[in-house]
């Protein structure tokens, strides 16, 4: 009798593992207040906290994992492909913060605004913005959040992200 109850509990030990090994990752990405969840090479996980446009892709300069290790003193691109639902934006302003143990720092980033001539530009999805951003070295090596928000010509959060990120001294 104990040797079946065994092979039961085996059994269903195995088929549980199976299902969580085999089954398909829900399509969370599409939901605007939950993590993305599209894990391609070029991709960042981030989580949208109330963008008005779609971001369909996002990438930082050297991050391949989460939390994206990023060296203290560098300079990385962020890269970002959006949906504007046809809005026809023209300037998009950037406005980012490091939360480092619940203090926000300003981020610095470049171009601050972009105006229309040189971004937004076409993407291979949709519009899309580069911005270098500086890691400062005199933040602290510490796990913490890439807040970034940008705005349209009238002011307007049109996209908003977190991204997990750990400071490393070089």
């Amino acid at each position: 009798m104990l040797r079946i109850v065994v092979l039961k509990i085996t059994f269903y030990f195995l088929c549980y593992v199976l299902t969580l090994c085999c089954a398909a990752p829900p399509d969370v990405a599409k939901e605007p207040s939950e993590i993305n969840a599209n894990l391609d090479a070029r991709m960042v996980l981030f989580q949208d906290c109330g963008s008005i446009y779609d971001i369909l892709e996002l990438s930082i300069t050297g991050c391949v994992q989460t939390p994206c290790k990023l060296q203290l003193g560098a300079l990385v691109a962020v890269n970002a492909e959006f949906n504007d639902y046809g809005e026809d934006v023209h300037v998009l302003k950037h406005d980012a913060y490091w939360v480092l143990n619940a203090v926000n720092t300003k981020a610095s980033v470049t171009p601050q605004a972009c105006d229309g001539k040189s971004c937004p530009f076409r993407g291979d999805e949709g519009l899309a913005f580069t911005a270098n951003l500086y890691i400062n070295m005199t933040l602290p090596a510490l796990r913490g959040t890439l807040f970034w928000e940008v705005y349209n010509e009238s002011e307007e959060r049109v996209m908003c992200y977190k991204v997990p990120i750990s400071l490393m001294v070089p």
